[in-house]
C-alpha cells in the first residue's frame, strides 16, 4: 500500500507535527464511495501544498469501507 506521502508529496510530511489539515470522514458501509472521498481529498491538499492527512472515523463498517479508505491512503 502506498502511502499518502508517496501517493502526494505535498499532501502528507514525515511528521506529525508538519499537519495543516485534517479531513475527517465519519463511515459506515460506504464501500461505494468512501475511496473516491479520500482520493479526492488527498488530491485537494496536493493541489494546494497543504501538509495534511486523511483519517476515516469507521464505525463497525461491514462492508470493507475501512479496508478501501486505508488502501486508498487514509489512516483508519
Amino acid at each position: 500500500m502506498a502511502s499518502i506521502s508517496e501517493q502526494h508529496p505535498a499532501a502528507a510530511p514525515t511528521d506529525l507535527g508538519e499537519l495543516l489539515v485534517s479531513v475527517v470522514i465519519p463511515c459506515l458501509n460506504e464501500a461505494e464511495t468512501i475511496e473516491e472521498c479520500v482520493r479526492s481529498a488527498i488530491s485537494v491538499m496536493a493541489e494546494h501544498g497543504l501538509a495534511g492527512e486523511v483519517v476515516v472515523a469507521d464505525n463497525g463498517s461491514t462492508d470493507g469501507s475501512a479496508e478501501l479508505a486505508a488502501a486508498a491512503g487514509a489512516r483508519v
